[in-house]
């Protein structure tokens, strides 16, 4: 539904300094805009320079399987993750493990109502690993 003229939107407009601090700032939208180094943010602590590295411990890798140690391996070999991306990292594995426990099921034996549910389980299962892999902006 359209709005009324002249009453709506710009209620909850960002100045140009709040657009510089939150680094969302489009210049094709700002008349004479000119690129400035972004502005402190008040209280704000400096980033690392420096991904750092990050490795699992032994008590992180103790809970996966098989499928869960395989990606992470994989993943360590071949990027450079911080902490919050080998948590992530991490939880995809756990969804690796029970993917491939799913996978495992002889689904001949099955009955049609077992085996849809363990269908719908494998689908959920692709959707969030996809989801993860999605958030840490990698591909496999």
């Amino acid at each position: 539904m359209p709005g009324v003229p002249g009453r709506s939107g710009g209620s909850n407009r960002r100045s140009l300094t709040e657009h510089r601090i939150r680094r969302t700032v489009r210049p094709d939208r700002v008349p004479g805009y000119r690129s400035e180094a972004p502005a402190e943010v008040p209280g704000a602590r400096p980033g690392p320079a420096v991904k750092r590295s990050w490795r699992p411990r032994p008590d992180d890798l103790a809970h996966l399987g098989v499928a869960g140690r395989r990606l992470v391996r994989k993943w360590l070999a071949e990027y450079r993750l911080d902490g919050a991306e080998g948590r992530v990292l991490l939880l995809a594995a756990s969804v690796e493990d029970q993917l491939e426990a799913v996978r495992q099921v002889n689904r001949a034996t099955l009955a049609p109502a077992p085996l849809a549910a363990l269908e719908r389980r494998e689908r959920s299962a692709i959707k969030l690993l996809a989801d993860l892999f999605k958030q840490l902006r990698l591909t496999p």
